[in-house]
């Protein structure tokens, strides 16, 4: 079970995570999981959770799966 928040803290820990996103779209010199482990942090979703799901995924998926992460919250 996640933390509850409200809305408006919600569409800030959205933005942050879609900036990560974008700057592994842009820059593949950016380690992913690294972008990962900070939305992650940003958004306050369990870590090791995502981690493992992340792992089954190449750089592009690994990016695909952070966005359904953050589409989901």
């Amino acid at each position: 079970t996640g933390e509850q928040c409200l809305p408006e803290v919600q569409s800030v820990q959205r933005e942050a995570c879609s900036d990560c996103i974008d700057s592994a779209r842009y820059n593949r010199n950016v380690y992913v999981d690294d972008v990962a482990r900070i939305a992650v942090d940003t958004a306050t979703v369990n870590s090791t959770v995502l981690a493992k799901e992340a792992d089954k995924w190449d750089v592009v998926g690994k990016v695909d799966a952070l966005q359904t992460a953050i589409d989901t919250f």
